[in-house]
């Protein structure tokens, strides 16, 4: 199998939050400090401020079957503005995920944008185009859902 990836592009997810940024963006970056055993782990802190990091996702594929994924992703955190997730390992090839907050009257924008890849060319960005992508944005639609509850709640 060709080991080319073409990149597909997700249509971008945004909520409106009713919290300033600088809190948004501490919620959302919580995990860098998390010693605890429950949610994402930081495996090593570069000395450039960058994190590996190990993700669990659970995922409800296009038939309802619900799958737990694993990913390691390097974690560049731009306070207070963004976000940036690059793949490492999982099931995807090519994973970009960007989380960019702008200020906004009454709180903050949250952006969530997306690349994602498989290798093997035509036939891999057939399987991203018609399959990965779709089960992507549903996730991508309800963890926005979820963080916008969790942001807005007082913690």
């Amino acid at each position: 199998m060709s080991v080319w990836i073409i990149p597909v592009q997700m249509e971008a997810a945004e909520i409106q939050v009713e919290a300033e940024k600088s809190e948004v963006f501490r919620k959302l970056t919580s995990f860098a400090t998390n010693r605890g055993s429950i949610g994402p782990k930081v495996l090593v802190r570069e000395e450039t401020g960058t994190l590996l990091v190990e993700f669990r996702t659970a995922v409800t594929g296009l038939l309802g079957r619900r799958k737990t994924h694993r990913t390691v992703e390097r974690v560049t955190l731009s306070e207070p503005d963004q976000i940036l997730f690059k793949g490492v390992e999982g099931p995807l090839d090519l994973l970009i995920d960007r989380i960019s907050l702008i200020a906004a009257a009454g709180g903050t924008r949250v952006r969530y944008e997306s690349t994602i890849g498989l290798k093997g060319s035509v036939f891999g960005w057939l399987i991203c185009r018609l399959y990965v992508r779709r089960v992507l944005s549903r996730f991508m639609q309800k963890h926005l859902s979820q963080l916008r509850d969790s942001l807005e709640r007082d913690d």
